[in-house]
C-alpha cells in the first residue's frame, strides 16, 4: 500500500490551487505585505517570544 498515492489524487482535485509554490508565495507576500512588516517590526522591538527558553 502506498501512502502517498492519496496525496497525489488530492492535488489533482484542487482546481482552486493554481501555480507553483513560488507564485503562491509571491502572491501571499504581496497580499499580506503590511501584516508581514508589522510582525517583523514587533519581533525587532520585542524579540522572539520564549527565546530565553530555547537551548539553541
Amino acid at each position: 500500500m502506498c501512502v502517498n498515492s492519496g496525496k497525489a489524487k488530492n492535488r489533482q482535485n484542487r482546481p482552486h490551487v493554481k501555480g507553483t509554490m513560488a507564485a503562491r508565495k509571491s502572491s501571499f507576500e504581496t497580499k499580506f505585505s503590511h501584516w508581514i512588516a508589522t510582525q517583523n517590526a514587533h519581533v525587532d522591538r520585542h524579540g522572539v517570544p520564549g527565546a530565553d527558553l530555547r537551548p539553541w
